[in-house]
C-alpha cells in the first residue's frame, strides 16, 4: 500500500498502525466479553482488567 501511495507513505503507515491497534483492542474486548459470558453489555473496567490479566493479555482499561 505504501508503494502505491508514494509520498503519502508516512501518513498511510500511521493510519495502518491506528487501524491495527483498534482491531487488536476490539479483539481483546470481544475475547474478554466471551470469557465472562457477556452478551448484552461490555465488561466493566474492573472486569476487563481482571480478565485481561488472568488471560495473560497485554491490555488494561487505560491502554490506549
Amino acid at each position: 500500500m505504501r508503494d502505491f501511495i508514494g509520498a503519502g507513505a508516512p501518513r498511510a503507515a500511521k493510519v495502518e498502525r491506528e487501524v491495527e491497534q483498534r482491531t487488536e483492542s476490539l479483539e481483546a474486548l470481544a475475547r474478554i466479553a466471551a470469557v465472562l459470558g457477556l452478551n448484552s453489555r461490555a465488561p466493566t473496567v474492573a472486569e476487563f482488567d481482571r480478565t485481561a490479566k488472568a488471560l495473560g493479555l497485554d491490555w488494561t482499561s487505560s491502554r490506549g
